[in-house]
């Protein structure tokens, strides 16, 4: 195994912690019934993907998304009610990463959207008095930028071309699973955590990793 140079976090449940519960059950506190059924249309229907690849603006998303939960409620309301999912930011994991980056070229890819985009650099702006979350990262790679979302290959890809990255020398940090296979193939070392858990506690990163 090569030695790690460089570091590629995901942000949500590596980073920031979420609950998607809380984003139903806000949804149910409104009225909107059978939240499930909701979200599933928006899969299926394709323009969740299409929101979290860019190809629609949050305005269409949230109009197609106020349509098909028959306006329980208005724009405003949907966006707090999207947002509720995105908790905290603890602040030992941005301790971390900040000494990480003294050492290793650091990089954020996370599957977003625009509506917690602005929510969650809003957040961090105002607990770490930084200018914004991509501040910590030589790039930070969001899927509604890029047009490609993970498990994808070609986002993967895409972040070794773009960072002229040497794949056997860079650790991929995701707490989702299905992220990983495609991850490999590309060529990177990866590192899977459970989703909430402190990265910096995670045995494997901490066998490859030093701060």
């Amino acid at each position: 195994m090569s030695q790690i140079k460089n570091l590629i976090f995901d942000l949500g449940g590596v980073l920031l912690n979420i609950d998607f519960k809380k984003t139903y059950e806000a949804f149910e506190k409104i009225g909107c019934n059978d939240v499930d059924g909701i979200m599933k249309k928006a899969f299926s229907a394709g323009f969740y993907i299409d929101f979290e690849k860019g190809l629609i603006d949050a305005d269409d998303f949230t109009q197609k998304m106020l349509e098909i939960c028959n306006f329980c409620t208005d724009a405003a309301g949907f966006t707090a009610c999207w947002n509720a999912l995105l908790l905290d930011f603890p602040p030992k994991r941005i301790e971390i990463l900040k000494k990480l980056g003294t050492k290793y070229r650091l990089f954020l890819l996370s599957n977003t959207n625009l509506i917690h985009y602005r929510q969650y650099n809003r957040q961090f702006a105002e607990q770490f008095n930084e200018p914004s979350l991509d501040s910590m990262f030589e790039t930070a790679y969001f899927s509604h930028e890029m047009g490609l979302r993970k498990p994808d290959i070609a986002i993967y890809n895409a972040v070794i071309k773009q960072s002229n990255l040497i794949a056997e020398e860079t650790l991929f940090v995701d707490d989702m699973e299905e992220n990983h296979a495609n991850a490999k193939k590309a060529g990177l070392e990866t590192c899977l955590i459970v989703q909430n858990s402190n990265f910096y506690e995670n045995e494997h990163f901490k066998k490859l990793i030093s701060w």
